[in-house]
């Protein structure tokens, strides 16, 4: 018997069916890329027309946080704060501007959260120390918030922002460190994956030269949700943020200039 099939009276070759598919998934790839090409150019002419209008620029931020934890037990618990940690913050931010006054901002940032705990391990009779145990929980996430930043000043500006932030654990991780012992590092991850918050913050920008300016704030992210069902934990940090803004247009050399 050969190795054919007919339709209508033709034959054709079995492994012709491979080839067309594997044509037709050439043919689809390409579309699929011309696709992805058709939407990089216009993000790219968009984000370059926001710019020349001297409305949109973009920039990078980060520097280091004081962390914490706040707990809240039972409902007749008051809130209290676990000890604080050194964290740190960095990433890329967006920012649109409405008018001289308001600015709308977001940004995408990797942020190390948590706390660090100290505990004495006592003798049997418990009147002497053995050893110091410190315990180090770091959460890891990535944040994305969206603010509304108001603006007073020309050359060097004070503002002040706000706005909620969502956030994606990365990684949860616990240090533990004993005396003249190497740490050990267990990775956990047993909470929620997503948090949620409000930031709010204040600092100055200045401009650098006609094209960059950069900005000093101090920023607070304060979790409204518990890390888990049980420990009932939610994140505090509060980040010194250094930033350089790049503008997409120069600045206008007028005496009362608004770059931001």
């Amino acid at each position: 018997m050969d190795n054919t099939g007919g339709q209508f009276g033709q034959e054709y070759p079995l492994n012709s069916k491979s080839r067309i598919y594997k044509i037709n998934k050439k043919i689809h790839q390409m579309e699929k890329l011309k696709a992805q090409c058709y939407i990089l150019f216009f993000l790219t002419t968009t984000v370059y027309s926001w710019g020349q209008s001297n409305k949109l620029n973009m920039g990078i931020e980060g520097g280091p946080s004081s962390i914490f934890l706040i707990e809240n037990n039972s409902n007749s618990t008051p809130l209290k704060t676990k000890p604080n940690n050194i964290g740190y913050s960095g990433g890329l931010f967006l920012q649109y501007k409405v008018n001289n006054l308001l600015t709308i901002r977001t940004s995408i940032s990797y942020e190390r959260k948590g706390n660090k705990e100290t505990f004495d391990s006592l003798s049997y009779t418990g009147s002497t120390i053995i050893s110091t145990i410190q315990k180090n929980t770091n959460l890891d996430y990535l944040i994305m918030p969206i603010l509304v930043r108001a603006n007073f000043g020309r050359q060097i500006q004070f503002f002040i922002n706000g706005g909620p932030y969502l956030a994606y654990l990365i990684k949860q991780a616990t240090v533990i460190k004993l005396n003249n012992v190497p740490k050990q590092e267990f990775n956990l991850q047993y909470g929620f994956k997503f948090d949620y918050g409000i930031s709010t913050g204040m600092g100055l920008s200045f401009p650098i030269n006609e094209q960059f300016s950069a900005s000093l704030e101090v920023r607070n992210n304060l979790g409204l949700r518990n890390l888990d069902n049980y420990e009932r934990s939610k994140t505090n940090s509060t980040n010194i943020l250094l930033g350089l803004n790049y503008h997409f247009t120069k600045f206008k050399k007028r005496r009362n200039w608004h770059y931001n």
